[in-house]
C-alpha cells in the first residue's frame, strides 16, 4: 500500500505540473527560431555580386534572385572593349537550389548574348556572341560559402567567320557572409480571432538571416486532450511565397515547438 500511495502521489504531482503548463494558446505572437540546428538550415543565394569569378571573369555587376520555391533567376550587363571593338554583353541566370541528404546544391546556367557592328576598312560588319556557362555548386555551412566549378563555351561570329572557345573547368568560390546569409531563420506566427470569433492564424512571417521575409498563410488547431498545438503554414501566390510550407507542432500555452518540418526556398527541412 505504501508503494501504491507513493505512486499515486507522484502521479498527482505530475498531473498538477501538466495542468499548470498546459493550456490552449491565446491571441498574440509566437516565434520559433531555427538558429543553431544544421538540419533546419535554409540558404538564400540572392544578392548583387561583383566578384569576377561568378561571371567567369567577365566583370560587372549582376543580380541573382531565389524565389520561395527555390527557383533561381537573374542577370546583368557587362561592357567590354577588345581591339577597338566595344560591346555590351548581356547574360541571364536560371537554375534551382535544393537540399538532398543534407547537402544543399545550386545548379545554375548563365546564358551570354551580344550583337552589334564592327567597323573595318570603312565597312561595317555584324557580329554576335553567344555562350553558356554551367555552375555545379554546393553550400559549405561551416564557412558560409558557395563552392564548386564552372564550365562552358563561348562562340563569336564576325565577317562570316565563327570561332568557339571552350573555357574548360574553372574552380569557383564565393562568400555568402557579405550578404548576411548563415542559414539561420525564424518564423513568427500571430494568432487572433477570425470573423467567426475563433482563434486563427492572422499572420505567419519567415525571416532569414539576411533579413529577407516571406509571408505564409496558415491554419491553427489545438487538441486539448494531449495539449498539442499544430500550425500548418503554406505559401500563398499573392504573397510571392508559393511553394513554401511549414508545419510546427508544440505543447503548452506558449507553443513550445517539439517538431518542425516543411520546405523553404526549395530546401526540405525536418527537426532531428
Amino acid at each position: 500500500m505504501r508503494v501504491l500511495s507513493q505512486g499515486l502521489a507522484a502521479l498527482a504531482a505530475l498531473c498538477l505540473t501538466l495542468t499548470v503548463s498546459a493550456g490552449m494558446p491565446g491571441s498574440g505572437s509566437y516565434t520559433y527560431s531555427a538558429e543553431g540546428d544544421s538540419s533546419l538550415g535554409v540558404w538564400d543565394v540572392s544578392g548583387t555580386f561583383t566578384d569576377d569569378a561568378f561571371a567567369a571573369n567577365l566583370g560587372g555587376d549582376y543580380t541573382i534572385s531565389v524565389d520561395a520555391a527555390g527557383k533561381i533567376t537573374g542577370g546583368g550587363t557587362v561592357s567590354l572593349s577588345e581591339s577597338g571593338i566595344n560591346m555590351d554583353m548581356n547574360f541571364a541566370f536560371s537554375g534551382t537550389i535544393k537540399t538532398v541528404k543534407g547537402i544543399t546544391t545550386v545548379q545554375m546556367n548563365m546564358k551570354i548574348s551580344a550583337k552589334g557592328k564592327v567597323y573595318y576598312g570603312g565597312e561595317s560588319y555584324s557580329y554576335s556572341v553567344s555562350g553558356l556557362f554551367k555552375y555545379g555548386l554546393s553550400i559549405d555551412p561551416a564557412n558560409c560559402t558557395m563552392d564548386g566549378t564552372i564550365s562552358g563555351k563561348v562562340s563569336v561570329s564576325v565577317m562570316g567567320y565563327k570561332e568557339t572557345v571552350d573555357l574548360g573547368v574553372i574552380d569557383f568560390s564565393v562568400s555568402l557572409v557579405e550578404n548576411g546569409m548563415d542559414g539561420s531563420w525564424d518564423v513568427t506566427v500571430t494568432l487572433g480571432n477570425d470573423a467567426k470569433g475563433k482563434l486563427a492564424v492572422l499572420q505567419a512571417r519567415v525571416t532569414l538571416s539576411n533579413a529577407r521575409t516571406v509571408d505564409l498563410g496558415g491554419k491553427f488547431s489545438y487538441r486539448a486532450k494531449v495539449d498539442v498545438t499544430s500550425l500548418t503554414l503554406k505559401g500563398v501566390k499573392d504573397f510571392g511565397s508559393a511553394g513554401a510550407s511549414l508545419k510546427l507542432t508544440g505543447v503548452g500555452s506558449g507553443i513550445d515547438v517539439q517538431a518542425c518540418s516543411g520546405k523553404l526556398f526549395g530546401q526540405p527541412i525536418a527537426s532531428e
